[in-house]
């Protein structure tokens, strides 16, 4: 149940979702869309040049390296902890008694920040299929009806005036291309009437413009789509990156509650004790054995237990409302957390791999820095689109187009005559500084991303680093302060002992019961604090926590 070194050896595969843990050997994978209605083998194209946005195989390579060595370890924090839970049952009225699983299951479901991140995940998804979209061949029906009329004068003078109509018919398909171009096939019908005479034109044609330079190419036709796929794959990175950061908050306070109720035993303990001391101070004086002094001195530390019970019993009511926000729950909520302190002392204290392999582990499966790799590949893209914009512009354009004409319609539909036009169009523009400082602007980007990168990594170490001590220091903790607890017992009955003979007073008595409750406070509260550095060294490394 515990983590030990064994699990380090495991060969596994995880089939991770990017909310649960997904490496840049996924990207392939949540590139490719559930299906391909529209565009046939040119959709298929754009698709297969989006994927190729991810500069995915030192990372995939990293990953199955870490796999290989058996660094990845498939068991989350939660696994190690607790047993699966229950479905959580919202009772209407009585109290809610939860584990830790199932309170890190509600959090999740119910955590206000985390129900506004997996809205900021569907406004992304929204903008990729509308960036897809943009590739998705389109339908134009056109209908177009003008009426006019002409006034003008002869050379006699006389004032001369005709009549138009015109009626027409159309429909275009097109077709974006991932260079920037456009393809396109129109067709339609065209009636003029004018001087009591009817014209009739039909026409079927193709066209295509595709930029040769500025605003051409793959690079920068597929630029919106292959952002639109990064910004997702950023919003599930931080929609993963928050649900770990609820989690945790949810294990830390949910073992600070523990340490807040074992808080309170101990001070009822300490009270009960006291109370105990009191009267029996209380038979001494009355048998004249002990003077008032000490009775007086007695009732002064029960009434100081009772201060420091209500401060406890406080704290512990705070605590409880914390985590009901976390939890996304009312405040009015009755809430009951399950006990696992024993489970836990019996258990005894996991064994941990070497800090290196933590390490190793945090630079790659961490999820902060699979989002500063995405940024950095947003970066590159507004490089290129930047340098294209560098360029002049050059437009290849063509047209072909069957028509004819006649004042009867049926005589239009051979469309006897046929012309083509293609042509090329330069344009430099001048100065071009805007451009130009864009381009810096974007190359400036891109080094500042890369050395962010470098720096997180160092962070990543040293959390981890931290995080590592901090586990090592406290089971140094916890075997010190289980002696202290040892020693406080029995310091104790030698001091009751002593006192009963008379030979030291109730001071040296009350010293040994503080001495002994907060020896077992400080035990108690080591080994639920355990627990915390435990999670918060999963977090660090990247290891799922649920």
């Amino acid at each position: 149940m515990w983590f030990s070194p064994q699990l380090k050896y495991m060969q596994i595969t995880p089939q991770h979702s990017l909310t649960r843990g997904c490496s840049f050997a996924d990207v392939k994978i949540l590139l490719r869309p559930k299906s391909i209605q529209f565009g046939g083998v040119l959709y298929l194209l754009i698709v297969f040049l989006c994927i190729p946005a991810f500069n995915c195989s030192a990372e995939s390579s990293r990953v199955e390296t870490v796999k290989s060595e058996g660094y990845w370890s498939a068991t989350s924090y939660l696994d190690m902890v607790t047993t699966p839970g229950a479905r959580v049952e919202l009772p209407a009225t009585t109290t809610l008694i939860l584990d830790l699983r199932q309170c890190v299951k509600l959090g999740l479901e119910n955590n206000f920040d985390l129900i506004n991140k997996r809205r900021d995940l569907e406004i992304q998804r929204s903008y990729l299929r509308e960036e897809k979209a943009f590739f998705i061949p389109f339908v134009e029906l056109i209908a177009e009806l003008t009426t006019g009329k002409e006034r003008t004068r002869s050379d006699t003078g006389e004032r001369i005036e005709s009549y138009s109509d015109s009626q027409e018919g159309r429909i275009e398909l097109s077709q974006n291309l991932p260079t920037g171009g456009e393809v396109s096939v129109f067709g339609g019908v065209m009636r003029d009437y004018a001087d009591n005479a009817s014209l009739y034109t039909s026409e079927l044609g193709l066209s295509l413009t595709q930029p040769l330079l500025r605003g051409g190419g793959f690079a920068v036709g597929l630029a919106n789509l292959r952002t639109a796929e990064l910004n997702k794959l950023s919003a599930l990175l931080t929609l993963e990156t928050n649900e770990r950061d609820t989690a945790l908050q949810i294990i830390r306070q949910y073992f600070r509650i523990l340490q807040s109720k074992l808080d309170l035993q101990v001070s009822r303990d300490a009270l009960a004790e006291k109370k105990r001391f009191l009267r029996e101070a209380r038979m001494k004086f009355e048998l004249d054995e002990i003077p008032e002094s000490e009775v007086s001195r007695a009732e002064i530390l029960y009434l100081q237990e009772r201060e420091h019970y209500t401060l406890r019993l406080q704290s512990y009511q705070d605590r409880i409302e914390e985590l009901l926000i976390i939890l996304g729950l009312p405040l009015d909520t009755k809430l009951n957390i399950v006990d696992i302190t024993k489970s836990l002392i019996s258990a005894g204290l996991p064994e941990l791999a070497p800090e290196d392999e933590y390490i190793r582990e945090a630079l790659v499966l961490r999820p902060s820095l699979r989002l500063s790799d995405i940024n950095i590949q947003k970066a590159r893209i507004n490089l290129q689109v930047a340098r294209n914009a560098l360029l002049p512009f050059l437009d290849f354009s063509a047209e072909t187009r069957s028509y004819e004409s006649d004042p009867y319609f049926r005589h239009t539909r051979d469309l006897d005559y046929n012309t083509w036009t293609a042509g090329l169009k330069l344009t430099i523009p001048l100065p071009n500084i805007a451009r130009k400082e864009a381009y810096r602007r974007a190359l400036l980007e891109l080094d500042k991303l890369k050395t962010s990168r470098l720096a997180l990594e160092r962070e990543i170490i040293r959390e981890v680093k931290q995080a590592y001590r901090s586990v090592k220091t406290n089971e140094q903790s916890i075997q010190i302060l289980l002696k202290t607890v040892k020693q406080g017992y029995k310091n104790l009955e030698q001091e009751k002992v002593r006192f009963e003979f008379g030979l030291n007073t109730s001071v040296d008595v009350r010293l040994a019961q503080d001495d002994l409750f907060e020896a077992q406070s400080r035990y108690y509260t080591a080994v639920l604090n355990h627990q915390i550095y435990l999670a918060q060294l999963y977090k660090a490394v990247g290891r799922p926590l649920f």
